[in-house]
């Protein structure tokens, strides 16, 4: 499945890529994502989840001062554990002192605000308050 991701990069620029989702290969639970664009170079990830794929390649591009403006990068988004051993492509957003519910899904891919997104650092540190407010240490989703 092909998806159009948009990428902010440090110097205010916006570039759109092609973002191809390939899953699971052979290894079960083996997703890949391709991501093409003009102002990097081809990048391919594989990993066991496609918000690990995200991750992965959001790390990449946070070296150098990147963002991926997703639904996936923003700081009160994660999936739960079924959603990623599913492998399926959706989180939840996370509302304070709130379970997550059917109706907060979004979509990882689909895009998000430059104001919205955040670190991979934001995003564990929101999962981790979120864990908190329920009392928990914050294991699982």
């Amino acid at each position: 499945m092909k998806v159009t991701i948009s990428i902010k990069y440090s110097d205010g620029h916006l570039v759109d890529a092609e973002l191809i989702r390939h899953g699971p290969l052979g290894t079960p639970g083996t997703c890949r994502i391709e991501v093409r664009s003009t102002k990097c170079n081809d990048i391919i990830i594989e990993n066991d989840d496609f918000f690990q794929c995200l991750v992965d390649l959001r790390r990449l591009l946070e070296r150098d001062g990147a963002q991926v403006l997703c639904q996936g990068a923003r700081p009160d988004v994660f999936p739960s554990p079924m959603m990623r051993q599913s492998g399926c492509s959706t989180a939840y957003i996370l509302r304070m002192g709130r379970p997550a519910a059917s109706g907060d899904i979004v979509h990882i891919f689909d895009p998000a605000d430059a104001n919205v997104v955040g670190s991979i650092d934001e995003q564990e540190a929101y999962r981790q308050a979120w864990f908190a407010s329920f009392g928990h240490s914050g294991s699982s989703t």
